[in-house]
């Protein structure tokens, strides 16, 4: 199995004149002593994000394969087939549920029946 090829999302929107252009406004500010210092800070940057993302990833492929092993473990039941029979002895009914006091006419109150 090949590794998956990672790059970074946002490097691929800049071209080569783009690139070119961030180099020369780096060089302009902060001179061409500290460009080695601002590469190597670069380099780190960008190894320390695909570090993160492949801890992660594993991390994922981790979960998914303990869930597909805590599945494949999990006892089978065997389907429940309903009984009709068995289903009418066990039926409870109940009374119907008192009205709530705000929904109920108030005592002695009837209304005439409309015709």
């Amino acid at each position: 199995m090949t590794p998956p090829v990672t790059s970074l999302a946002f490097l691929d929107m800049f071209g080569g004149p783009e690139i070119m252009l961030i180099l020369v406004a780096v060089l302009i500010f902060f001179g061409g002593d500290k460009m080695p210092g601002f590469a190597r800070g670069l380099g780190k940057a960008i190894r320390e994000v695909k570090k993160a993302a492949a801890e992660v990833e594993n991390e994922f492929k981790r979960a998914i394969d303990e869930n597909e092993r805590a599945d494949q473990a999990r006892p089978t039941l065997p389907p429940v087939v309903p009984n009709p029979d068995a289903q009418a002895a066990h039926t409870v009914s109940l009374p119907p549920a008192p009205m709530h006091p705000r929904t109920q006419p108030p005592e002695g109150h009837y209304e005439d029946p409309i015709e």
